[in-house]
């Protein structure tokens, strides 16, 4: 912002002599030295400019997912064969997570299989001999042609729920050999994945994974930053120290916005543009630039002094330094590029000398 520069003065016995017989004030007129010998003083100057006061206000932040889900093992008897996702990775709704096997019996399968066979086989040989005593109780009479009849229906009625529930115990037994598969809920960042030897048995409630959603990434701030408004545009920077990369982002929460003597959370919170992970948000900072006064003079911080609770520069004219009186405005800006706001006492263009 300033162009700083280092300026020699050279005064001569002669002419510091000339100097301290003129009449100029002494609260206006500064004398560099007083020695009857020659010298040459060196200064960092600056020039009083017209422009803004601009102040870029930085916060460190770091990377959240709000929302969530954590996957269980869901049941006993599931043994770990493989992951089909890595840490960190993107996976749409409905893709593969992780996949678990069972170890059935192969002889509850057997008997189980067999059983379903005899039932059958005994349910077409006994349902055929009732049939028969159906048949043949006609010529007896309308009584015992009634009662084979309704024999004939509850043996039907009663093997049929026998057949039914050996028919779902063999399909148990099958399904105790079948993999078990574990899908994303959501689109969705895989943020971590539990610990498995292939082979081993997990204990059902066992946690196998905790997904983000993927459209949940923010940006947050442990404290409340004033310079940083609600909805506001705000540059994100991050990356390495020597690849630093940027984007942009909006403030989406922030106490700012609460009224006076209500709690807030202590936090800021900034919503990215774009879709960047979590894993690539290496050091993050946001970044805004407000404008504190507008086509002001300007000095150098360190161009203004005190003295008895009044305000002064140093302005070099020539091979003298005047000493200004001025009325200071707001001070601000960046750090190393902070300035003083200049209302009255000097001129655009005249040098100041720094502190």
């Amino acid at each position: 912002m300033w162009r700083v520069r280092i300026t020699a003065i050279f005064l001569a016995a002669a002419a510091m002599a000339s100097f301290s017989g003129c009449g100029s004030k002494e609260s206006e007129t500064a004398m560099l030295t007083q020695n009857a010998e020659a010298k040459t003083a060196n200064y960092r100057t600056a020039v009083a400019e017209e422009g803004n006061l601009i102040k870029t206000s930085e916060l460190s932040l770091e990377p959240k997912y709000y929302l969530g889900q954590t996957i269980y093992c869901p049941e006993s008897g599931l043994y770990f064969d493989s992951f089909s996702v890595s840490r960190g990775q993107f996976v749409k709704k409905g893709e593969l997570i992780a996949t678990f096997t069972r170890k059935g019996s192969v002889a509850d399968l057997e008997e189980s299989y067999l059983a379903v066979l005899r039932a059958h086989d005994e349910y077409v040989e006994t349902q055929e001999k009732l049939e028969q005593k159906w048949v043949e109780a006609r010529s007896k009479g309308a009584i015992y042609e009634e009662l084979a009849e309704l024999e004939l229906e509850q043996y039907r009625y009663n093997q049929t729920v026998k057949i039914n529930a050996l028919d779902k115990a063999y399909m148990e037994a099958q399904a105790a050999f079948e993999p078990e598969y574990i899908y994303a809920p959501f689109d969705c960042i895989v943020h971590s994945l539990g610990s498995f030897d292939t082979g081993s048995e997990v204990d059902k409630g066992k946690e196998i994974a905790e997904l983000k959603q993927a459209d949940s990434l923010v940006l947050f701030s442990s404290t409340t930053a004033k310079n940083f408004l609600y909805n506001m545009d705000v540059t994100v920077e991050y990356g390495r120290r020597d690849e630093r990369k940027t984007v942009t982002a909006r403030v989406v929460a922030t106490d700012a916005v609460l009224p006076d003597g209500v709690a807030g959370s202590g936090h800021t919170y900034f919503k990215l543009d774009g879709d960047i992970t979590e894993d690539e948000l290496n050091k993050p900072s946001a970044s805004v630039t407000t404008v504190q006064a507008q086509d002001a003079l300007l000095v150098p911080r360190g161009a203004v002094e005190v003295e008895d609770g009044s305000y002064y520069v140093s302005v070099l004219e020539g091979d003298m330094v005047k000493k200004r009186y001025v009325i200071r405005g707001i001070t601000g800006g960046t750090v190393g590029e902070s300035a003083t706001v200049i209302l009255a006492g000097i001129k655009s263009g005249q040098t100041v000398i720094l502190n």
